[in-house]
């Protein structure tokens, strides 16, 4: 019996997990396109591997409207003509408007830190994405949840290493 117990829980952790994945997806099929301007911050960790850290432009402008008392929240971004996100408000529980989208922030330390906050790649990629100048966000429907998608260079184009290597 209690094999079965075990076995049938293992079953059910399974397919949340893989619903969380199905539902990303999703998100990243279906979505809207949103990039957040980058700011430079430190490339790389030899202890995890080959990964870019993210700093955004729209956190320094986001910092003075947070103030110290808030530790984490959301923020609300709206894009411009050219799909580049700008701060608008803190969140105040208030509809979203047409053109708005919720960002998740976390203050560390001093400033808030939109989430999330690293980009992974494979070994030896990292002068690739050294050109990167825009974090590609898709948004899911309810403009609430989102995936970062890739990051992008000046042109609005993603970066793919693996292209040039013959790999999609």
């Amino acid at each position: 019996m209690r094999n079965w117990l075990m076995l049938g829980f293992g079953v059910l952790v399974l397919g949340l997990l893989n619903f969380g994945v199905v539902e990303k997806e999703r998100v990243i099929a279906n979505g809207e396109l949103v990039y957040l301007e980058l700011r430079p911050v430190d490339p790389r960790s030899l202890l995890q591997g080959d990964f870019m850290r993210l700093g955004f432009e729209v956190e320094n402008v986001a910092a003075a409207e947070i103030g110290a008392k808030v530790r984490n929240g959301n923020i609300v971004i709206s894009p411009d003509q050219n799909g580049v996100a700008q701060f608008v408000r803190l969140d105040d529980g208030a509809a979203l408007g047409d053109a708005e989208y919720l960002v998740h922030f976390s203050k560390t330390s001093s400033r808030p830190t939109l989430v999330p906050n690293s980009y992974l790649f494979q070994e030896g990629e990292g002068e690739a994405f050294s050109e990167a100048e825009y974090a590609a966000l898709v948004f899911g429907a309810d403009r609430r949840d989102y995936v970062l998608r890739g990051l992008a260079d000046e042109k609005f184009q993603l970066i793919n290493p693996r292209e040039t290597l013959g790999f999609k």
